[in-house]
């Protein structure tokens, strides 16, 4: 794995991650339901929780798509607790993840909230 990311620059890994990042928030946007618990300034991963939607059973269901997301505290108790959510959803990316990817994931978790709620 580090011989293959060794290919590329750290500007390249943070312009894609950022540019892959950034549609993710693009196309989750438009999930009814669904708040980002930050957009701005957000590095990496961002995430979110959906009305009516356990974190733990949208991950449950998209995990069986080989869609794997963290769902939990993410060590962010306090700000759950002022918040007042029992968890959330995080979506990672890296240099390794696609739009096209991006586009699954956002079909699929409509998918989800759609049997969920």
């Amino acid at each position: 794995a580090l011989m293959w990311l060794q290919q590329f620059s750290w500007t390249d890994i943070e312009k894609q991650e950022e540019q892959t990042l950034k549609v993710a928030i693009e196309k989750l946007s438009a999930i009814d339901g669904l708040k980002f618990l930050a957009t701005k300034n957000v590095s990496g991963c961002v995430s979110f929780t959906i009305d009516g939607v356990h974190p733990h059973d949208l991950t449950d269901m998209l995990g069986e798509k080989n869609i794997h997301l963290r769902a939990g505290h993410h060590c962010t108790q306090p700000l759950h607790k002022k918040l007042g959510i029992a968890a959330s959803t995080r979506l990672a990316v890296g240099i390794y993840n696609s739009i096209e990817e991006i586009d699954a994931l956002a079909k699929e978790i409509q998918f989800a909230r759609e049997r969920l709620t």
